[in-house]
Parts: C-alpha cells; sequence; structure tokens
C-alpha cells in the first residue's frame, strides 16, 4: 500500500494526454511543486481502459498518495453566463441559477451541474451573478475515469481558475480590470480578473494560416466587449501575454497585438514558477515547461484556498452534500472533544483543589484530634454546670416562691419580720415582733408546715416580751 501525504495532485486529460502537477506541503508547511507529467493514452480506448491506464501512470509517477485529486475542466466544456437575478436571497440567486443553467445546455435541471458566483449586490436591481455550467454526464465520464481515488476527496475546477492563480503569484492581487491571455499550440485562453478575481474566461482557435493576428484581435476585443456589454463598462486597465520562458516571438505577437487594438499588451514570463520542479514524461514530452502546465501549476498552488472558499467547484451535487455533512460531523467530533477537554481540565483543577483540602486536613487533623480529646471533659463539665445550673435556677424559684409565702403568712397574722435570712442548704433565720402570743404560735408551724421546709429541723427559738412596748420579740432558726 503506498503512503498517504499531504499533498496536492492536480490532471488534465485532454486529447488523449493526461498532464500531472504535483504540490508537496513540507514540515515548514511551505508548498513546493516537487512533479510535472505527461502521459499519452489509447485513442479509442474505453472508459474501463482509460481508467486502468490513468492508475497505472499515476501509480508509476506519483509514489505516495495525495490528499486531494483536483481534475481540471477545459474551458470549452463549460458554458458561460452573466445573469442579474432581481434578489439578494442566497436561495433565491442559487434556485434561479439552476433553472437558467439547464437553459443554457438545454438539458434538463437534473442533468446540470452549475457553479454561480455572486460578484456584486444591489439593493434596487438585484444581484449580479456569473453562472457556470457543464454537463453532469461530462463530470461523471470523469469520476469514473478516476474511480480508483475516492470521491469526496476529488475536486473539479475550470482550467482558467489556474491562470488567474499564476498570474496573481506572479504579478500580485492588482487592482482593477486586467486581461490574461495564453498561447497554446492550437487554441487560447483570455481570461479577465477584476480585483485579482477571475470574471470571465473564453477560449477561441486561431488558425496558423490566414489573417492569424487580425482574428486574434478580434478575439481579444469580443471578450472585452463581452465583459462591457454583460458585467462592467469599465475599461480594462491592462493587459498581459502570458508566455514560457524562451519565448522570442512573445514580443512581437504583443506589439502586433496592440497596435490591431489600440492597448499596451505586455509581455510576462511565467519561468519562476518552474522552479524545482521535477519533470517525467512519456514519449512525445519535448518541452518540460510547457506553457499548457500553466494551469494546472496554477490550480495546484491555489488548491487550499479553493476547497477553502468552496469556489468554482463541479463536483456532483450529492458528493457535495456528502462532503457538507462530513466537514458538519468533523466540526462536531471538534467541538465534543473541546467540551470533553474543558471537561477533563475543569475535573483536572477540581482535584487539584481537593487534594490541597485534603492535605490541609491532614495536616490540621492530628492537632484538631488532640483539641477534641482534651475538650470533650470540658464540654461534659460544661453540660453538667449547665444542668445544676438550670436545678438551681429551679429551686432558687420555688424557694422564692415559699419564701413570699412565709411573708405573706406573717402579714396575715400581724407579725411584721425584722429580718428573714436564708443561707442556700444551710439554715433560715427569720426575726420579727408580735404583739400576742396566739397569731405567733399559729406563725411558727406555718413555717415548719412549709415545703421547702419539711426536712428542716427546728433549732433556737427565742421569744422576749418588750415591756415598755408590750409586743413580743422573737427569732426562729432552722437548720438542715
Amino acid at each position: 500500500m503506498r503512503k498517504r501525504t499531504a499533498g496536492i495532485l492536480v490532471c488534465q486529460l485532454e486529447d488523449s494526454c493526461l498532464r500531472i502537477a504535483g504540490l508537496s506541503r513540507r514540515r515548514s508547511r511551505k508548498r513546493a511543486l516537487c512533479l510535472l507529467a505527461e502521459k499519452h493514452l489509447p485513442i479509442r480506448a474505453s472508459d474501463t481502459e482509460l481508467s486502468r491506464d490513468i492508475q497505472s501512470a499515476l501509480n508509476k509517477l506519483v509514489p505516495i498518495v495525495p490528499e486531494c485529486l483536483i481534475v481540471s475542466v477545459p474551458r470549452n466544456r463549460v458554458t458561460w453566463k452573466h445573469l442579474r437575478i432581481p434578489s439578494n436571497s442566497s436561495g433565491e440567486i442559487e434556485q434561479a441559477c439552476r433553472l437558467h443553467a439547464g437553459r443554457l445546455m438545454l438539458l434538463p435541471e437534473e442533468e446540470v451541474v452549475s457553479v454561480c458566483e455572486i460578484i456584486s449586490r444591489d439593493g434596487n436591481s438585484g444581484a449580479l451573478v456569473s453562472l457556470m455550467a457543464a454537463s453532469r454526464g461530462e463530470i461523471s465520464r470523469y469520476c469514473r475515469l478516476f474511480g480508483f481515488f475516492p470521491a469526496d476527496n476529488i475536486y473539479f475546477h475550470l482550467s482558467t481558475q489556474g491562470i488567474s492563480g499564476i498570474f496573481r503569484e506572479i504579478r500580485g492581487r492588482r487592482q482593477g480590470l486586467s486581461l490574461v491571455l495564453v498561447p497554446y499550440r492550437h487554441s487560447w485562453d483570455a481570461v479577465l480578473l477584476n480585483d485579482g478575481a477571475q470574471v470571465y474566461a473564453r477560449s477561441f482557435s486561431v488558425p496558423a494560416s490566414g489573417n492569424y493576428f487580425g482574428i486574434l484581435a478580434a478575439e481579444t476585443r469580443a471578450v472585452l466587449d463581452y465583459y462591457s456589454r454583460e458585467v462592467d463598462e469599465t475599461p480594462v486597465g491592462e493587459i498581459c501575454l502570458l508566455t514560457r520562458p524562451g519565448r522570442s516571438v512573445a514580443a512581437e505577437t504583443a506589439a502586433k497585438l496592440s497596435g490591431l487594438i489600440g492597448v499596451n499588451v505586455d509581455v510576462v514570463s511565467c519561468g519562476g514558477v518552474f522552479a524545482g520542479i521535477r519533470g517525467r514524461g512519456g514519449a512525445g514530452v519535448r518541452n518540460g515547461n510547457g506553457i499548457f502546465y500553466v494551469p494546472l501549476i496554477g490550480l495546484s498552488l491555489n488548491a487550499e484556498r479553493e476547497r477553502r472558499d468552496h469556489g468554482g467547484d463541479f463536483s456532483l451535487p450529492e458528493i457535495k452534500a456528502r462532503r457538507s455533512e462530513g466537514i458538519l460531523k468533523r466540526r462536531a467530533a471538534c467541538f465534543i472533544a473541546a467540551i470533553a477537554l474543558l471537561t477533563s481540565a475543569v475535573s483536572a483543577y477540581l482535584g487539584y483543589l481537593t487534594g490541597a483540602e485534603r492535605r490541609k486536613t491532614r495536616v490540621f487533623a492530628g492537632p484538631l484530634g488532640r483539641m477534641e480529646k482534651a475538650a470533650l471533659p470540658i464540654l461534659r463539665a460544661g453540660n453538667r454546670v449547665f444542668r445544676l445550673r438550670e436545678r438551681d435556677l429551679s429551686q432558687e424559684e420555688t424557694l422564692f416562691g415559699r419564701l413570699s409565702g412565709i411573708r405573706e403568712a406573717a402579714g396575715n397574722n400581724g407579725i411584721v419580720l425584722n429580718g428573714l435570712v436564708y443561707e442556700r442548704g444551710q439554715r433560715l433565720v427569720i426575726q420579727g415582733r408580735q404583739e400576742g402570743w396566739d397569731s405567733l404560735k399559729e406563725f411558727m408551724p406555718a413555717v415548719a408546715r412549709n415545703p421547702v421546709f419539711l426536712s428542716w429541723k427546728p433549732g433556737e427559738l427565742r421569744m422576749e416580751r418588750s415591756a415598755a412596748e408590750g409586743t413580743i420579740i422573737f427569732r426562729g432558726e432552722w437548720v438542715k
């Protein structure tokens, strides 16, 4: 099994010739072109035989399996039209483009694969849309020819997108309207760029005999007239002729074309993009840096941006839907993984805090245990004191009531108490005076019958009569 890499492979199948451009990505994440190759295929072979030959050629020329395959679709296989749609809603624009694509191709809507790019939006007139349509049968045939590769990793892009990518690599993102002309053996590509983005492209043939430069100038003016009529009347800022290194006739072609169309044509060499490329080819390959490799190189250099923006991809709708579903699943998996990672981090932090608290608890566990052992007798004694105090308070309340009863009994018997002394739990002393014996004889037994003093014993009892006043002075004592 061949090793998979983070590289990109671009293939173009045209006129029974398979051309390949390989792009590798180094550990420093810098892109580097590593391979240009060409393989001639049988002319009248079936699709099964062609697929087998293509797979054999790729296995021989490309030792490792790339992460994605980009198939370059020639411009002459695509119908291009600019539309003014009276709506700014993306859903309505997409639906209208699918309907117009079927009309352009004269095919049912389900038999057409379309790509629409919004050029501008206007609140009054709607959106200006660039519509490109291709036959579903043509794209399905490419899928069969490259059926040995995973269908979800195959992308279909217009070849002229590679030309605009190469021009941006060489000249940067130019402001304004630019026209790039690319000559091949028997045909030309004309690509219009507005602020560096492709807005229109056209392929045309120019016969080698006859009025060669006149036909070339007429086709160039036709491209500019179409853009000014259908899209925008902004005049072209520059016209560039893109050629391969060592092409001496390019300057002569640019000079004659400038005189015919009245606009200066600059010659731009694409030799720098071929630096460091390893060329491998089959029979009939004479020039390893031919101009026909330019679209492939441009597509490979801009593959990551095109895949990220989902622009200009002619993949079948079901494959696009499967890719979108896969992207959603990957995003959901990343989200779940992020939540799980965050949960793990929070759990680890809480575990660390819990461990720190446990360590603190272990540090204070010994002293707290000793303090608890020392405090238990104190707590028990405190509880006992509290209970005793509650009992004493209860007894004091009862005793206070009984003593109040003694005072009340003395008042009822006409006895004047001079002193009432109670020593807690020891003795009770009552001093007073009374004018007669009868009341005093009733008072003393009443004190002895008091529930508080039932268990007490009578102590000293002295009584004296005052001759001057004619009263009895008494002092009674009870001892427990």
